[in-house]
């Protein structure tokens, strides 16, 4: 009797997956074809109006919008099957939460106010700062599209008593301390009937094009990563709770940056991997080895497309990326385009023996990167490498997450608050 029922669960649990399956694959393809849509259509019109310039550039900013939605659909896809390549890391949520806030107030608007609550000054959880930003983020954003004509919006972050921990996370990390992250909104709720499908691939409550449906599912996902479990409570015309509890650790963040600016000598940048590219060998291994005396892992690339080949190679994070400027085959400025596209996450850096101000060698230098003028000095080195990772990587986060819808609603909640 036991094998029967053991035979017939495994049977069930199998058509589930099945089910699953089909919906993902159903999912995928009626979002795809939207694009392919989208991106057709628009090519066409944009080939029609060649002598339009300002119609023509139209079109196609709606093409590249289309392949943003489409690369940020991909790489939710991958990370909700956890084939994304990230390494694992020590972080302090209630840090990790602080980053964030100069985020979510724009991203959220004016008439919602967020509150922030702890009885912990820090704590550690093993995961990475990305974990955390798509936690975050997606309860951020379904809180906003509950409360279309605002409300309150409250994030809270408490170390729990043993009493509070989910007997099952006590029987799987026992001896260990647990701490739970809330996330409360004064929204619309939901019945009992979507409460049960939010996690399911693609299933969203939202209008066309509004949203994937995979956000909460890589939510989902990434808490079991951690170890950790998701509870939901709603209710209709009242609002939603997301309470996410979690095992904490002994272990010091991956990463810290400690030091300070007026004496460069205590600068730090324990846990931070640079990549360096520079067809000089001298002055490659010149400031490969700079960046080492601050404490960085460093990966050095003789030129464009050695560096390609050491990126898709590593595994891990490369935080930021140091790279001359002009060089055979593959120049700086393209490199650092790539590398926006493959690795979001990755800081750039360029360095060039040509002046900055206008072109270099033939070459524009992007207004957003930072510029770093031959002769090299440590000192200056030393602290745009420094105000560089040390800048909030909420927002660079967040592009790598949501792509073109954050900047659509960043671009949005920024109007309304001016308003």
């Amino acid at each position: 009797d036991t094998t029967q029922l053991k035979t017939r669960e495994e049977e069930f649990f199998q058509s589930q997956k099945l089910e699953a399956l089909g919906q993902l694959a159903a999912g995928v393809a009626h979002d795809f074809n939207n694009l392919l849509s989208i991106i057709g259509g628009y090519a066409r019109l944009a080939g029609t109006n060649l002598n339009d310039s300002g119609t023509a550039l139209a079109h196609l900013d709606k093409v590249r919008t289309a392949v943003d939605r489409g690369a940020n659909l991909t790489q939710q896809m991958l990370m909700f099957s956890r084939h994304k390549i990230v390494g694992e890391s020590v972080v302090d949520l209630v840090q990790t939460l602080k980053d964030h806030l100069t985020l979510m107030r724009p991203l959220m608007g004016a008439m919602i106010t967020i509150t922030c609550e702890s009885n912990v000054d820090s704590c550690h959880v093993e995961c990475t700062q990305d974990d955390i930003a798509q936690i975050l983020m997606n309860f951020a954003v379904n809180a906003r599209d509950a409360m279309p004509q605002g409300g309150r919006f409250t994030i809270d972050i408490r170390r729990l008593d043993s009493e509070d921990v989910p007997e099952g996370l006590q029987t799987k990390f026992p001896d260990t301390e647990f701490v739970r992250l809330s996330a409360t909104d004064t929204g619309t709720g939901m019945t009992e009937e979507v409460r049960k499908k939010i996690f399911d691939p693609f299933f969203t409550t939202k209008g066309q094009g509004k949203g994937t449906g995979l956000g909460l599912s890589v939510v989902y996902g990434l808490i079991q990563k951690i170890g950790g479990t998701i509870e939901v409570e709603s209710t209709l015309g009242k609002g939603t709770t997301f309470s996410v509890v979690m095992p904490m650790t002994d272990k010091q963040p991956s990463q810290m940056i400690s030091g300070s600016l007026e004496d460069i000598e205590t600068l730090s940048l324990k846990g931070y991997v640079g990549m360096v590219v520079e067809d000089e060998p001298d002055l490659r291994a010149l400031v490969s080895e700079m960046l080492e005396r601050l404490g960085m892992q460093v990966i050095s690339a003789s030129n464009g497309n050695d560096a390609l080949d050491k990126q898709d190679a590593y595994e891990g994070k490369i935080d930021i990326l140091l790279t001359d400027l002009v060089m055979p085959e593959l120049n700086g400025v393209r490199l650092a385009e790539m590398f926006q596209s493959l690795r979001p996450e990755t800081k750039i850096i360029l360095m060039s023996g040509y002046p900055s101000n206008g072109e270099s060698g033939g070459l524009a230098v992007p207004e957003d990167i930072p510029f770093l003028a031959k002769p090299l000095k440590f000192e200056r080195l030393a602290q745009l490498v420094y105000e560089t990772l040390s800048q909030s990587d909420s927002q660079k986060i967040a592009q790598s997450v949501y792509g073109a819808r954050w900047r659509q609603d960043s671009g949005r909640s920024m109007r309304d608050t001016n308003t």
